[in-house]
């Protein structure tokens, strides 16, 4: 599908009020790292603030520091409890001033100072451009731009390409390490949905699409770089990560979950929709074709055991799926 950018639009230099929302939990280090690379925008301060959403644990003395010497506005507001990303970003975009919404997660960093002025532009060069982000992850010692892949049975995948400033592409679904969207689109679609404990990004995503009927946008020139932090995945929200049966539980849960949400139909043919999945997983990881830095981050006994395990509750979730379709519970 091609892409459509206003030009006469796109030339014109744009200054809008922009709020950065970061949820935080535990990261400290990253979220230093993260404020000073966000030091590199060249964007007027005056125009941005950033919202740090401590999480159920607050920063510490060092970031405070930061904070307080940084050229940047910064506000620490605070939940109170760990509730996860997804609530946090929510609990964030209430205190927002900012016309648009950026969402960074604490382990993103920026390298291209240019990065937030070219998302704006995206936004406001594009009527259907909906939201614009993508990031980049280090794959055998070299960065790489990870591709969103959304399967038939809302399986989400990332493929990775060699960095390129010439890269655009319009994608199902964008990560919220770095998710760039307008505040009223933002409220409009209804936020994040926090009763997800995965994919609350990509359900959103569906949401925001099928409401305005838009894209979602990645480009060589919008990209973060996503360091992918195992601090903060041992507990709190994020703690299914400590067992690969866990994850797997959860993981199809919410796919289950989005499935009866947005597609209904496709439980009653799961099944037929899991094989062509199970062949794309098999052909794809004899070529490597896959990052699945999430999948192999949760803890198994074994690699072979993970896979018996994502087998057994991929069975389930079709049998669960049929109960979904036919009984029809109101999930919302």
């Amino acid at each position: 599908m091609e892409i459509v950018i206003n030009k006469s639009r796109s030339n014109k230099k744009i200054i809008s009020f922009i709020s950065i929302i970061i949820p935080f939990y535990q990261r400290n280090n990253e979220l230093i790292s993260l404020l000073k690379s966000l030091e590199i925008v060249e964007y007027p301060l005056k125009y941005l603030e950033i919202i740090i959403v401590q999480d159920g644990s607050k920063v510490d003395s060092d970031v405070l520091i930061i904070i307080k010497n940084s050229k940047l506005k910064i506000k620490l507001i605070s939940n109170d409890t760990n509730h996860g990303p997804g609530y946090s970003r929510n609990h964030g975009s209430d205190y927002a001033e900012g016309k648009y919404l950026w969402f960074l997660d604490t382990d993103a960093y920026i390298t291209n100072s240019l990065v937030l002025s070219n998302m704006l532009s995206f936004l406001e060069g594009s009527s259907k451009c909906l939201a614009v982000g993508g990031i980049t992850e280090t794959i055998s010692n070299e960065d790489r731009i990870l591709i969103p892949v959304q399967l038939p049975a809302y399986h989400f995948l990332l493929e990775s390409i060699k960095i390129s400033d010439n890269y655009v592409d319009i994608v199902p679904f964008l990560s919220t390490t770095s998710f760039f969207l307008r505040k009223k689109d933002f409220f409009e679609t209804g936020k994040f949905d926090t009763s997800l404990r995965m994919y609350e990004d990509n359900e959103f995503g569906i949401r925001l699409q099928r409401r305005y009927n838009g894209h979602l946008i990645q480009s060589g020139k919008t990209m973060v770089h996503h360091g992918f932090s195992p601090t903060g995945r041992n507990d709190g929200f994020f703690s299914y990560f400590r067992d690969s049966s866990d994850y797997m539980k959860i993981k199809f849960e919410s796919r289950n979950k989005i499935l009866h949400r947005h597609s209904r139909w496709r439980l009653l043919v799961l099944i037929f929709l899991e094989v062509y999945s199970i062949l794309v997983f098999y052909i794809g990881d004899k070529q490597n074709k896959y990052h699945l830095s999430r999948f192999n981050f949760s803890k198994s006994k074994h690699p072979y055991f993970m896979k018996i395990q994502g087998l057994y509750y991929l069975v389930m979730s079709v049998i669960n799926g049929f109960i979904l379709f036919f009984h029809n519970p109101n999930i919302k």
